[in-house]
């Protein structure tokens, strides 16, 4: 089942959420002692309000802490690096931890080191940034502010003893960017009450996709392993059990099973936080047997030269000399194999064989065959790509049928030549988000997408997986 308030990527994804200073004895982990009768299994978590009519590509920043108010109450054990832009559309994992039972007031969240990659698209040289019009570039925007407060609903709130409780904290990028480019951050909450199902207790809480990680260890006897995500939470223990779907790992020669997980292999999976932290796989997926992977949003494309621009969004592990945000070029060698995930919707007519099946905007993944190249931009080569899911805000500007509708995009990244609009396309395997389905959008609404994209010869098509109305 899919959680309807937030979806959680740690592509992270994610998405890129990387641990923080401070080494692994204050990494979380997703098995949390059951609280004592004095104190609640408190589960925080992160989405963020795109900017409207900008082209920010990427924006990362590290929070630094979180506490609550009265008593300076931490709820986030190490500083963590994240990547904004995606989870316009999903909600990332950050921390559980047990929390004093009480009242609380209010919340002051920290942050240091932004980083933004952005499209000047403004028609003339950005004299600041030494940016060219049509440029993709990269700054590290001044914060006039370090610090945000929530001091609104749903504070005051009341935690009561030994009852799971989340926070849904969402970092309004639109709002914390001032005219100028730097940052003072804005932030608000919501509170998650769990879902009632298979989980410790009954209890459930957000439902996580596209969490990419590296396989550090597999325990038979308990059917978990940890795994170091590329989105960066921590090291985290996840649970499988009898309804867990394993995919992908026949293209190794092997079961989809358990059986075939081994450590050092890269995996994309789809989990739940139940009631006091611990994280439940229902579908683990192979996407590399074992070394590097990269994840990124493509930029630009030359069909005639097989190659294609991409900003990195993911790395799993980490490859020296590359960051989130940077601009990067790939360089597809002759013969490569390309591939889709399985998103669980009718992809049918739609193509991903090839350079001429990308387009801006798209989200993919590949394995360098080397380290990086140094050029502008700097290059990989590779022999592999695969097509994930990408994200994407705009305005319904017309409704097709009742499935499908077209929309604006609020960022002209997406902007294919010719089109300014893109079909969505949802079905029953979409999850709605702030409305119940189909029925309750009309033209003008404003909507966070999730969902692979196709260029579909100049018709640009979009399969929504999930979908969040603003």
């Amino acid at each position: 089942m899919r959680f309807r308030r937030a979806l959680v990527a740690l592509s992270l994804l994610g998405l890129g959420v990387t641990a923080g200073c401070g080494g692994g004895s204050a990494s979380p982990s997703s098995v949390i002692t059951p609280p004592a009768p004095s104190t609640a299994a408190l589960n925080l978590s992160l989405r963020d309000m795109p900017p409207a009519g900008t082209n920010i590509l990427a924006f990362s920043v590290t929070m630094t802490g979180a506490v609550m108010q009265p008593g300076d109450v931490s709820v986030l054990n190490a500083p963590m690096t994240m990547e904004m832009t995606q989870l316009q559309s999903m909600a990332a994992y950050l921390d559980t931890v047990n929390v004093p039972a009480g009242n609380y007031t209010g919340m002051t969240v920290t942050f240091s080191n932004p980083r933004m990659t952005f499209l000047n698209d403004s028609g003339g040289m950005m004299m600041n940034f030494n940016c060219g019009t049509g440029q993709i570039c990269e700054i590290t925007p001044p914060m006039t502010s370090v610090s945000a407060t929530i001091s609104g609903a749903p504070f005051p709130f009341s935690v009561p003893s030994g009852t799971p409780l989340g926070v849904l904290m969402d970092f309004d990028l639109m709002d914390s960017m001032e005219s100028n480019m730097s940052v003072s951050p804005m932030m608000s909450s919501y509170l998650e009450q769990p879902t009632q199902g298979s989980g410790t207790n009954g209890a459930m809480f957000s439902e996580m996709q596209d969490m990419i990680g590296v396989v550090n260890s597999v325990d038979a006897g308990n059917q978990s392993l940890t795994v170091q995500f590329a989105q960066g939470a921590p090291m985290l223990t996840v649970m499988t059990g009898g309804t867990t779907v394993f995919e992908g790992f026949d293209s190794i020669g092997k079961p989809n099973s358990f059986s075939s997980l081994a450590q050092g292999q890269i995996v994309e999976m789809t989990m739940q936080i139940e009631g006091t932290g611990t994280l439940q796989a229902s579908r683990v997926q192979l996407e590399s047997g074992s070394g590097q992977e990269l994840y990124g949003m493509v930029v630009a494309e030359d069909a005639t030269t097989g190659r294609c621009d991409v900003v990195v969004m993911d790395e799993a592990p980490a490859l020296s000399g590359v960051n989130i945000g940077d601009e990067i070029q790939v360089n597809v060698q002759a013969g490569a194999q390309f591939g889709m995930d399985n998103w669980g919707m009718d992809t049918s007519g739609m193509n991903f064989a090839g350079i001429s099946d990308l387009m801006p905007g798209q989200i993919v993944g590949f394995t360098p065959l080397s380290g990086l190249t140094s050029g502008t931009p700097p290059q990989v080569n590779v022999n592999q790509m695969r097509l994930m899911s990408t994200w994407v805000t705009g305005t319904i500007s017309q409704a097709l049928g009742s499935t499908d509708f077209m929309l604006t995009p609020a960022s002209g990244i997406f902007s294919a030549p010719g089109t300014s609009s893109l079909h969505i396309v949802t079905s029953s395997g979409t999850a709605f988000d702030g409305v119940t389905g189909m029925s309750g959008l009309g033209a003008g609404n404003t909507v966070s997408l999730r969902g692979p994209l196709f260029p579909n010869r100049g018709n640009p098509m979009f399969f929504a997986t999930y979908l969040l109305k603003r």
